[in-house]
């Protein structure tokens, strides 16, 4: 990514994170540099944070906050199969520097409270006291979902 010209991309898409162990050097300040770099100065950065044991909203929303950047979360519901309880939801996170873009793409964001509606957009929301992650600094420990960890569902 850092080898390609600076605003080739409209949109740029990260689906790295689904698994047990994430890739937290892909939600650092530096690489979203680099993503920023990539990105037409109207671009689009998506990112699929759907993961059973960590909750990355905030590393996005203080990432956003940093920046000055426009921020909205959509939490698809899962599928409800009879008989299956272990299918779970897709959630995307998209940022922009431009609060126009945002707007194309998620219409008029709706209310937290509308959150599991399907197909709504939400405004992604800051954690107090989140601590940016850089390539120098990054802990899993405030994202962690302890419950699911350990056999219970929050």
């Amino acid at each position: 990514m850092a080898q390609q010209p600076a605003g080739r991309f409209d949109i740029l898409v990260i689906d790295a994170f689904s698994s047990d162990a994430i890739p937290l050097h892909l939600l650092t300040k530096e690489a979203i540099g680099i993503y920023k770099r990539a990105l037409k100065p109207d671009g689009i950065l998506l990112v699929h944070i759907s993961n059973r044991f960590f909750g990355l909203e905030p590393v996005l929303a203080a990432e956003a906050g940093a920046r000055g950047w426009t921020a909205a979360i959509r939490l698809d519901p899962g599928p409800s199969v009879e008989g299956i309880d272990d299918l779970t939801g897709s959630n995307w996170v998209a940022l922009t520097a431009t609060p126009q873009r945002m707007a194309q793409l998620t219409g008029r964001l709706r209310p937290r409270k509308d959150a599991a509606e399907d197909g709504a957009w939400v405004p992604l929301e800051a954690r107090k006291g989140f601590e940016r992650w850089t390539d120098d600094y990054a802990s899993t420990l405030p994202v962690l979902l302890w419950g699911h960890l350990i056999g219970k569902r929050e």
